[in-house]
């Protein structure tokens, strides 16, 4: 209680109220602070991967197109008159070339964006990041990855990006989406590449786990079990969009998902985990993979729901 009256109070906020309006107006006539309003490669793709597994597992159609905007956005406008992606837009590309991080979550993004939209183009942009991550980056010697590529301006030192800050490493990062490339594509080249920049970082893995926590997560992707998941679309498309998002909504690690509506259409322009995966009956079909060996396929709606009911149960459906 402040012991005011009613009117005192409704006479002490109309006070109140007209200082608020002359100091908005005194603010108003100060010069305006500068906006951060420039576009970064590595946080966009960080954003993009988000509002893509958030667009799928919630089933909000949103979220998806605003990932693939954001995403065609870079691809068009990132890019200098060599090609080379940019580490960032302000207007134009900026006059800083992409490092190892802007390529590595740009990489993770379009994996993602194939796995919840299954459009084979989106694997094609992933490759070329990897492609130039493997080029431009890697230590040859060590396996790992440098921060900058090779014709970056020229360093007292060139440093490694393989330590977590506020955002993951884009070392790990790297090696994650090589991982997840070669069980979507049948690539054993990128999966060597990982393997030899998880051999380069033991020694920081078992000292600093708290420090590099990317490149574990791509240390327990590797060592698995992985389920590589194939899904051949049946004749009711509404099945197909019940199975995918009972997929999407579940918490399953450990996994890459490769799907075509239709077997008949071009399986090259389709990843090699859907070679030879032909469809069983007229319902959608689903082949479960590890290491290039699948179990019996999966047949209808009812069927697919229980396998990923028990492979989110068993974390890796090593009991399914």
């Amino acid at each position: 209680d402040t012991g005011m009256s009613g009117e005192e109070r409704v006479a002490r906020e109309r006070e109140f109220a007209e200082n608020r309006r002359l100091l908005l107006e005194a603010r108003a006539r100060r010069e305006w602070p500068g906006r951060d309003d420039k576009i970064l490669a590595s946080w966009n793709g960080l954003m993009i991967d988000a509002m893509a597994r958030a667009g799928a597992a919630l089933a909000e159609p949103r979220y998806l197109e605003a990932a693939a905007r954001a995403a065609d956005f870079l691809l068009t406008e990132l890019y200098d008159g060599r090609g080379r992606l940019r580490h960032g837009w302000c207007g134009e590309p900026l006059p800083v070339g992409a490092y190892l991080d802007d390529h590595a979550s740009l990489a993770e993004a379009f994996i993602t964006l194939y796995e919840t939209r299954f459009e084979p183009r989106w694997l094609d942009e992933a490759v070329r990041m990897v492609d130039e991550i493997l080029a431009r980056f890697t230590d040859d010697a060590r396996g790992d990855f440098f921060q900058t590529a090779d014709d970056h301006e020229p360093m007292i030192t060139r440093g490694r990006d393989m330590y977590d800050s506020p955002v993951p490493s884009g070392g790990g990062m790297a090696t994650m989406a090589l991982l997840r490339l070669a069980g979507l594509l049948d690539r054993e080249d990128y999966r060597e590449a990982a393997r030899r920049a998880l051999r380069a970082q033991a020694d920081s893995l078992a000292r600093y786990p708290q420090a590099t926590c990317q490149m574990l997560l791509a240390l327990d992707f590797h060592l698995g079990p992985t389920n590589q998941i194939a899904i051949v679309g049946g004749n009711d498309p509404i099945d197909d969009r019940t199975i995918l998002a009972e997929l999407h909504r579940r918490f399953i690690p450990n996994k890459v998902v490769a799907y075509v509506k239709d077997a008949s259409l071009e399986r090259e322009r389709h990843p090699a985990l859907l070679a030879a995966k032909e469809p069983i009956g007229p319902g959608p079909t689903v082949y479960v993979c590890r290491e290039r060996t699948c179990r019996p396929p999966l047949v209808g709606v009812d069927a697919v729901v229980r396998a990923w009911s028990e492979l989110a149960r068993s974390g890796d459906g090593s009991d399914s």
